[in-house]
């Protein structure tokens, strides 16, 4: 699998054609990698995602372990069946709690390999990611900043990036912002790394809790996505910072953290990215789940947008914006209002989820998301 460059796709391809024409399940066209069928939540329903040769089988007990005593006798797998109430895919801890009907997932083990690897286990910890107010740009040699070794560099930014992009959504903005910076690292980008390893060595025994019907995250028909901005957050070229944090059916799916691609010249016009770059996510959800059957083409679609003036602006239908690449986003969110698929509510500063992937928050601010979140 690993010897020569079509190896990979010469597998996938032999794992698609078990799976479609030997299981008679149907590939997802919205999700590659994700085999499904029957209907899910009654006896006959699975669903398989596919990540390289890692494979998890999601169904009732019967069908799992049928399912992969056929994946053993031709791929000669190894796994558990049943499964247990806590197992790793990818890396990352899942644990099931069957009491509170609740599913947490974590990186303890790998983050602290990457504290080790970095030799900062023992270090000084920090309470936050990244200093309040401090905004990275790029080295200026003709200051005295001292260029730093980018391989080391870029070693350290992939390995939090991972844990990251996996179950650590409160490190998400400072590490999308540092890995910017990846090409060209000076010592004080060195630094700002350091703080962040020191952060997650105080940190390490964090767990993400994705499902927990306490949490009270909407409604579990929905599809529910905060989106939020940071006007003019890079200090290299103004442009402002779009963050979303995602819920489909009360399960929390995606966060993200993102600069935007044009520089927005106003909070509204940053908000309206923003807002846009959730509808993406939120209509690649919603084509998902009515994919796969667990939810309805007509299921709710709410981006919630703590500024007034972008949500006023996109549900009265009167945007008076020059820019063509604002009216394209514009348009493409009115017109989902219009039709009656996507629902835009404005809720107040405090209530924001995605906050935190716009800016450096200070301690008090990072643990309110933490828990609300469900991080902890």
């Amino acid at each position: 699998m690993y010897g020569i460059k079509q190896a990979n796709r010469e597998y996938y391809e032999e794992v698609f054609d078990f799976i479609v024409d030997d299981l008679g399940l149907q590939a997802s066209i919205a999700a590659p990698g994700l085999f499904f069928g029957g209907n899910l939540g009654e006896a006959n329903g699975v669903l398989i995602p596919v990540y390289v040769d890692d494979i998890m089988i999601i169904g009732t007990s019967v069908l799992v372990a049928s399912i992969a005593s056929r994946l053993y006798d031709r791929f000669k797998a190894a796994g558990h069946v049943p499964v247990p109430d806590t197992f790793q895919y990818l890396g990352v801890t899942v644990t099931r709690d069957h009491s509170k009907r609740s599913i947490a997932i974590d990186q303890i083990g790998y983050i602290n390999r990457v504290l080790d690897r970095f030799e900062m286990t023992d270090c000084r910890k920090r309470s936050t990611p990244m200093e309040i107010g401090y905004k990275p740009h790029v080295i200026q040699p003709e200051i005295g900043e001292q260029p730093f070794d980018a391989r080391t560099y870029q070693k350290a930014i992939g390995s939090i990036l991972y844990a990251a992009l996996g179950t650590r959504p409160d490190i998400t903005y400072a590490t999308s912002v540092l890995g910017r910076y990846a090409a060209h690292p000076s010592t004080l980008h060195c630094e700002a790394v350091k703080h962040l390893l020191r952060f997650l060595g105080g940190t390490s025994d964090y767990k993400l809790t994705i499902y927990d019907p306490s949490l009270g995250h909407d409604s579990q028909q929905s599809i529910l996505c905060y989106a939020d901005a940071d006007l003019g957050g890079e200090a290299d070229t103004s442009k402002s910072t779009s963050g979303i944090v995602v819920y489909a059916l009360g399960t929390l799916v995606i966060w993200k953290s993102k600069k935007q691609s044009i520089v927005a010249q106003s909070t509204m016009q940053a908000e309206m990215i923003a807002t846009a770059y959730g509808k993406v996510q939120i209509d690649w959800l919603h084509d998902l789940t009515s994919e796969i059957g667990i939810a309805s083409k007509d299921i709710t679609r709410h981006i919630l947008n703590d500024g007034l003036n972008c949500v006023t602006t996109l549900n009265s239908g009167n945007s008076q914006s020059d820019s063509r690449h604002l009216q394209l986003r514009y348009h493409s969110i009115h017109e989902a209002i219009a039709k009656g698929e996507v629902e835009i509510k404005h809720v107040p500063g405090t209530e924001m989820l995605a906050d935190a992937l716009t800016k450096a928050l200070g301690g008090v601010k990072l643990s309110e998301f933490a828990e609300e979140i469900g991080l902890g």
